[in-house]
């Protein structure tokens, strides 16, 4: 039965994923809350916000604008921060906006 053992490792995968983006939102939630002008909170927060929309447990939409304004947050505190640059950049590409994702990236 080897479907099923792989159809039982993906389930498992899938909740360790979903736990996984659960702690990171409270822990980089408690970053921010202790200091909102840390940058890697923000940059932190905005992967998770997008990642619940992968999971359903969002609309798609209201996670990515979430993700977005996170990112934005971030990009002014440390504007060397690539990964924060990154992160904008992908929710605007899955919001549609393809130029503003592309120009982030080239400054990533």
């Amino acid at each position: 039965m080897p479907g099923r053992r792989i159809s039982a490792d993906f389930g498992i995968r899938a909740r360790r994923t979903q736990w996984t983006t659960l702690l990171r939102r409270v822990f980089f939630q408690q970053a921010v809350d202790l200091d909102p002008n840390f940058a890697g909170g923000y940059k932190g927060l905005s992967k998770p916000q997008a990642q619940t929309a992968d999971f359903r447990g969002r609309d798609l939409l209201e996670a990515l604008k979430s993700a977005e304004a996170l990112a934005r947050r971030a990009v002014p505190l440390d504007g060397a921060d690539a990964e924060a640059r990154s992160r904008l950049a992908n929710a605007l590409y899955r919001q549609g906006d393809y130029e503003g994702g592309l120009a982030g990236l080239r400054s990533a």
